[in-house]
């Protein structure tokens, strides 16, 4: 499911397409699982979080703040091949 609740079919072992939008820097990689068919990247939402409390020593709550007002928040602007996220 995609954080608005809708069934996203995705391959775990697909990479995204080249032209597929990702985040910066690579900054979410370990947080990256897979690819839709369209070839958009597909990131795990709560790995995003546990990734942000790792390196920057955020509490869980700080952590969900920043990728919903952060990540979340700039999805629209990214466009059609802009990244998916997910809760598994």
């Amino acid at each position: 499911m995609d954080i608005e609740g809708n069934r996203i079919d995705y391959d775990p072992k697909a990479g995204p397409a080249p032209d597929a939008l990702l985040f910066a820097h690579g900054e979410y990689a370990q947080a990256l699982v897979g690819a839709t068919p369209d070839g958009r990247a597909v990131y795990d939402l709560d790995a995003m979080i546990v990734w942000l409390m790792r390196t920057k020593g955020w509490g869980y709550g700080e952590a969900l703040e920043y990728v919903g007002c952060g990540v979340v928040g700039s999805l629209p602007a990214a466009g059609p091949r802009g990244p998916v996220l997910v809760r598994r």
